[in-house]
């Protein structure tokens, strides 16, 4: 890989937001929890919804285009991981595959992250 080349969780925002609020792995297994998605990873490594966060079009509705939002993520402990927008937990996800386990987990065990954005295409 190359040395800036980005790779793990992110929390994924798109100009149509198709993918806002949904949690995907860069440069790994792709998309792990679905907007309004409660997922669970196992040690197989095959990411499987458990349970739901609401309707994933009304948290669609939760995004403001054209305007102010914000948008967090935390890692509660290591491999567990939880996307905001505004209010709204809009996904989260259990993560029990260590294969895929970031080489500086301790690190990810204490991010909390929270950025004030517009969203403007």
């Amino acid at each position: 890989m190359a040395k800036w080349v980005m790779k793990g969780y992110q929390a994924d925002i798109d100009a149509e937001q198709m993918y806002t609020g949904q949690i995907y792995e860069e440069r790994g297994r792709t998309f792990l929890a679905l907007r309004g998605q409660a997922a669970y990873v196992p040690a197989s490594g095959k990411p499987g919804a458990i349970g739901s966060l609401g309707d994933a079009a009304e948290l669609k509705n939760t995004i403001k285009n054209n305007n102010w939002n914000d948008l967090g993520s935390m890692t509660i402990r290591p491999a567990a991981w939880m996307v905001r927008s505004e209010s709204s937990s809009t996904s989260r996800i259990r993560d029990k595959d260590r294969s895929a386990e970031h080489p500086n987990q301790d690190l990810l065990s204490t991010v909390v992250s929270v950025a004030r954005l517009v969203i403007c295409f």
